[in-house]
């Protein structure tokens, strides 16, 4: 029974940006409301749907657990703690951009947003709202999100040619979650009738620059899930004494 409501949960949070089924890569379920899911896929137009002239060639999370209180939604927390997400991305080659298709995402991403604004007012017009938009919107409200080991990483070879270069940014840990007005962490959901307010902490940020390989590699592989995986996880500073050669330390 929880599982059921788990995956419409999961769908509506998460099917913009993941690939395939979630029912598949589910390795754990428990009855009080907590949920695993390893070796998630991103869909490419994560980032071609905003028109950057890039191009996601692999983005995966090793592991996502999510943590409904389901018998609490009001007064607790819903927790999604995702594990290793890495994005590699690197730029549109001037011969696969087309002005009429970039066009026609930016009208269907315009219009996008109107049906969502649309149903939102619509479903605040009616007297019934679905059960599970009602669910969704509790879970919404009360979310700590915890990612540990993110890296976005840039490799470009078109830009400048002949000079290859690697941009990334590494963080060891990132907390989002719902606070008061004095930015202080709360509990329970916040009231719906006043303005919501949300904060963001990072640890270890991290950001690194390769124009040659004795800086870092200037590409990395990706053909595999494991040696994607391998590659960038090496290059993520997460504390102590240690850094990796791509990274300098800044007092």
């Amino acid at each position: 029974m929880l599982k059921s409501l788990a995956i419409p949960v999961l769908n509506a949070l998460l099917s913009d940006y993941v690939q395939g089924s979630f029912e598949e890569k589910v390795v754990s379920f428990s009855l009080n409301g907590k949920m695993e899911l390893k070796e998630l896929e991103l869909k490419p137009t994560l980032v071609e749907k905003w028109n950057l002239g890039l191009t996601l060639v692999r983005g995966s999370i090793n592991s996502l657990t999510l943590d409904v209180p389901w018998t609490d939604l009001g007064g607790k927390r819903t927790h999604i703690n995702i594990d290793q997400l890495y994005l590699l991305v690197k730029p549109r080659p001037l011969s696969d951009r087309n002005p009429q298709e970039e066009e026609e995402l930016r009208y269907q991403q315009k219009m996008k947003l109107v049906a969502a604004a649309e149903a939102k007012l619509g479903a605040r017009s009616k007297s019934k709202v679905p059960f599970t938009a009602k669910l969704l919107t509790k879970v919404l409200n009360n979310l700590h999100i915890v990612v540990k080991h993110l890296h976005i990483r840039y490799e470009d070879d078109i830009s400048c040619p002949g000079l290859p270069f690697a941009v990334g940014i590494t963080t060891d840990t990132m907390v989002a979650h719902s606070t008061d007005d004095n930015w202080s962490p709360v509990a329970s959901a916040p009231d719906p009738t006043k303005p919501s307010y949300k904060v963001a902490m990072m640890t270890h940020l991290g950001m690194y620059w390769s124009t040659s390989e004795n800086d870092g590699p200037l590409s990395v592989s990706y053909s595999t899930y494991d040696a994607f995986f391998h590659a960038l996880s090496s290059l993520v500073f997460t504390g102590g004494s240690s850094l990796p050669r791509t990274h300098t330390r800044i007092p």
